[in-house]
Order: structure tokens, then sequence, then C-alpha cells
């Protein structure tokens, strides 16, 4: 490494240095390790994480005030803590999912002290395990249909006798005893002879009389389960329902009318989510087999809420199983109940609904204190996390003080922006505010609000014609971004010994530019060549006397 000193006196006043420095520069002396996180192909159902750091390279603490994801599948164990100067916090980002998607997300740290907030994308690429449903991968709506019902199609069809023989024989037998699905009473017995001796029969969830008594429909052992005689007479054909008035009930089923006055049958709550997810695989196995209930969009709302209400057990995964070792398919609701979410329609033609969803970074904002007649500016990040793009119409502020440096913007799915909002202050006291809005086409959050505060007062520190008394400062360096060398310029008040040093991502100490060397007071330019030093974010700070200021840079080859 090495540098050349230069010494140069201006004459320009501390709020055009601001201007200058601040408006438009890649400033970041907080920073995160990584502006973008990949976790890359995670086995659904397993937690997997990733350390990453966040880095304070100013010369007083600044704290956390906010952390988050707008999804449930990323999450963080860092917290709302304070960060000592020049130093490294070091914390996970967790990935979990029972998707089979690909997953993207932006992690989002609002900090105190007029830093703008940090945002980092995270990626993960969810598999579920195994190779039964890999071809389900990143599919949705009719297309996540066609793969499930081409995954299960075609299975080895064991004829009605035969399929019964195994249901009460081992399937839906628990040594010996046989459980009826509607009411709950229980029988000894082991074959179709000890079911009718003890007023069973088989249930068909979905009617039989739906496909004529049709093989393979009607030997499909996921919709055969044991039934007490009278309950499974009592259901029929009918739609199943939430029963209001009820003519019959036994263990919890009913049979009746619902609040519109059709006559449905309600199974008991332990059985609900059985019924369901036997609907969605028979909708999927037998596709278009399913016209002949009253009203199937009504009963599909029933079923998505029960499939959520009376989740797969330990006894339906076993029947599962058992029932892949016979017919050699399986039921994918039983396996992966997110398939559900990801069809949109089960009665009808599944679409993918693609939808903007916007996200602010940070909520509300202090600018904290700044003096007469200066220019301020602060930093909004504005999200997309959502499938579509986002179409921001305005960006406006309820107080003309405060000026957007955009009016609107549009943002692809998945990306974000960062928009800046200037301030010029007056030369009175005073405590100002502003909200500043963001309209956008978030059919959830059409109008964004954010509360943004400000006190000016007399700072002492600016001589007047444009001299600097007083003014210790660090300015960014040019050029930025740059290949093997840039400029680092910063002015000193006072005579002082100056330190100036470059740090990784990590905070750890690259290169130490100047070695404590005495200097004089005024404006001054290091030439920084880099040397073999890696591409990548750097972060520089000046340190003189009890004074410190720090910047980033970013290395390109």
């Amino acid at each position: 490494m090495e540098y050349r000193l230069f010494k140069t006196l201006i004459g320009t006043s501390l709020a055009c240095l601001l201007l200058s420095a601040g408006a438009f520069a890649d400033w970041n002396e907080v920073a995160l390790s990584d502006s973008t996180v990949s976790f890359g192909a995670v086995t659904t159902g397993e937690v997997d994480s990733i350390e990453m750091s966040v880095t304070n390279l100013l010369s007083e603490p600044v704290e956390i005030v906010n952390v988050g994801f707008d999804g449930d599948v990323f999450s963080t164990d860092l917290a709302c803590i304070e960060i000592d100067p020049l130093a490294t916090e070091f914390f996970n980002v967790y990935f979990s999912s029972e998707q089979n998607v690909d997953h993207a997300d932006f992690l989002r740290v609002d900090l105190t002290r007029g830093v703008r907030s940090l945002v980092a994308e995270v990626t993960a690429e969810a598999h579920h395990p195994g190779t039964y449903y890999s071809d389900t991968r990143n599919k949705w709506a009719e297309d996540l249909k066609s793969s499930l019902t081409d995954i299960i199609d075609g299975h080895t069809s064991l004829g009605y006798t035969l399929a019964r023989d195994h249901m009460y024989g081992h399937i839906d037998n628990v040594d010996g005893w046989v459980e009826c699905v509607y009411t709950g009473r229980t029988a000894y017995f082991n074959t179709r002879a000890g079911a009718t001796a003890n007023n069973f029969n088989c249930e068909h969830t979905w009617p039989q009389s739906f496909s004529d008594e049709a093989e393979p429909m009607r030997s499909d052992i996921f919709h055969l389960y044991p039934s007490d005689v009278t309950a499974n007479t009592m259901r029929a054909a009918l739609d199943f329902g939430v029963v209001t008035s009820a003519t019959w009930s036994s263990g919890g089923s009913k049979l009746g009318t619902d609040s519109e006055g059709q006559t449905v049958f309600e199974p008991r709550d332990q059985h609900k989510g059985n019924v369901a997810r036997t609907h969605f695989y028979y909708i999927i196995r037998y596709d278009g087999l399913y016209n002949e209930y009253v009203d199937s969009a009504k009963m599909e709302e029933h079923f998505r809420n029960w499939h959520e209400t009376d989740p797969v057990d330990s006894m339906e995964s076993e029947r599962n199983e058992e029932i892949y070792a016979l017919q050699n398919n399986r039921n994918p609701f039983i396996d992966h109940p997110g398939f559900a979410d990801r069809i949109s329609s089960f009665f009808g033609t599944a679409v993918r609904a693609l939808d903007p969803e916007v996200a602010v970074a940070p909520e509300s904002v202090d600018m904290g204190t700044i003096g007469y007649d200066s220019t301020a500016y602060f930093h909004i990040a504005v999200i997309n996390s959502g499938d579509d793009s986002l179409y921001v119409s305005s960006i406006s502020s309820t107080d003309p003080d405060f000026v957007p440096g955009v009016s609107g913007l549009a943002l692809a799915a998945k990306s974000y922006a960062y928009v800046w909002v200037r301030y010029v202050s007056g030369s009175t006291d005073t405590e100002d505010s502003t909200s500043i809005l963001i309209a956008s086409d978030d059919a959830d959050e059409s109008l964004v609000e954010i509360p943004v505060t400000v006190e000016v007062a007399d700072l002492a520190g600016i001589e007047p014609g444009g001299g600097i008394a007083g003014a210790f400062l660090l300015h960014q360096n040019s050029p930025n971004p740059f290949t093997d060398r840039t400029a680092i310029g910063f002015n000193l008040a006072a005579a002082s010994e100056v330190r100036l040093s470059v740090y990784d991502t990590a905070g750890r100490l690259v290169e130490c530019i100047v070695r404590g060397e005495p200097m004089p007071p005024g404006e001054h330019r290091i030439e920084f060549v880099t040397g073999n030093l890696p591409p990548g974010v750097y972060y520089y700070r000046l340190m003189a006397g009890e004074q410190s200021q720090a910047r980033r840079m970013v290395l390109l080859k």
C-alpha cells in the first residue's frame, strides 16, 4: 500500500459540504456485512442459518430500533441493541419453509442517529425431501394440479373386495378394534363379515354414485373409511358443511341444514381434516369427477378451514404409508399440507394471484438537530416484497419544506430502492414535522404514511463568509466505486495527529494508511492505492485527537 498527501485550503460553507457529500453519496457508516444473502438449496421442514454482521464505524454509538422481515419463512436473532463505535455485532438469519418453492424477502434494520435503514435481500430454494414430489417444485395453481395428477395417477387398483379387506383388517384396525369415523363407536372385528355383524359398513367419502361405482374410483382406499351403518346412511351423498339446525347427531357428527337452509352433513371435529384432504386428493387424482355436489364452491371453503383446524396427525400419516404400500401412490395433502395453499381452487380452475406488496424502512424518521439555513437529507427504503411489479404513483410530503427526490417509481417484484428527502432549515429555532405519503397499487396497503420530525437550532462552528471554524469533516472518497486508487479528503479543525485506516465489512483492520502523523488544520487529501486488495465493500475511518468519522467505499476490479 502507498499514499500521497496533498493539502488544499477550501473556502466553502459547511452547509454546502453537507450537500455535496451527503446528498447523493454512497454513504453508510453503519452497514450489514452483505446486501444479498442466499441460503441455496434447503430441505423443507428443516431450519438453516447464515451468520451476518452489522458494523458501526461512526464515532458514537448507534442503536438498532427495529428489525424484521415481511414474511415468516425468514427470521433473525438480531436484537434491538446499541452498538459501540467501531464495533461489530454478529447475528444469525434463519430459514425454514414447508413449501418447496423459491423464497425471497428483505431483512430491514432501522437505526437511530439519522443513519438510513439497512436492507438485505435474503433468498432460499426449498426442496421437499426425496424425489417423489420433485416435479412440483416452484409450481402453482393448474400447473401444480397437473404435476400432482401425474405423480399419483395410475395407482394399483386392488378391487372393491380386497380394498375393504385391507381397510377392516389392518389399515383402520388397531389391535382388533375398528372405530366409526363419524360417531367414534368401536367394535372388535377384522373382516367384512365381522363388520356386518357389528353393524359397520364402508363409507365412501366421495360418494361412489358420482362415478357410477366404476373402478378404480370405487376401490381407492384413500376415500374408504369404516362407519357405523346408521351414520353412513345419514351422510348418504350429501354435501359436507356446517350444520346450524340438526335433525340427527351422534358422536359429534350432525345431519341438518346450514345457515343458508341447505341440507348438509357435518363430520365430527377429529375427522374433518381427513374429509378435506380426501376430497383434495380425489379431485386431483380423478380430474373432472366433482360435479355432482350441490354447492362445491361453498364446500371447498369449509374444507380449507377444516384442513387448517384439524391438521394431519400420526394416525393419518400411518394410514397414508399403508395405502402407499398397497396402491403405490400417496395423498400429497397428507405428506405436504401446504400444497393446498398453492391451489386457489380445487372445484374449478386454479389461478395464481401475483400481487405487489409494499413496505418501507424506517416506518418513522427522527432527523435530530440541524443548524440554521442548512440542508439535510434522510433516506427511505421503499421495498416491493410481492410477486408482481409495484407502481408507486406518488411520493409526497404534507409540508413543502420536505422535498422527496422523486415523485414516483416502479419496482420489480422482490426489489427495493432508496428515496432521499431534502429538508432546508430556516434561521429560527423550531421543531418541524411532516408526513411522507407513499401511494401505490398495493391493494392491501395503498397508502403508507411515514411521520418525520426535525429540530432546528443555532449550531456553532460555521464562520460567516464561508470559512470553516471548528469543522472536522471526512469527505466521500472520489471516485467511488473505484478500481486501483481513490482520493480521500478530510478537513481538520486544528493541528492533530491523524490516523486514517481501512476496514472490511466485519470490522477487521485491512490497512493503516496514515499512522499518527501530525497535520495542520485545513483541508487535506490522501490518494489510496489498493495494491492486491480484493474487490468488495470497505470502510475508511479518520481519527484526529478525540474526533472520529467513517465512510463506506466500494472497490471494483
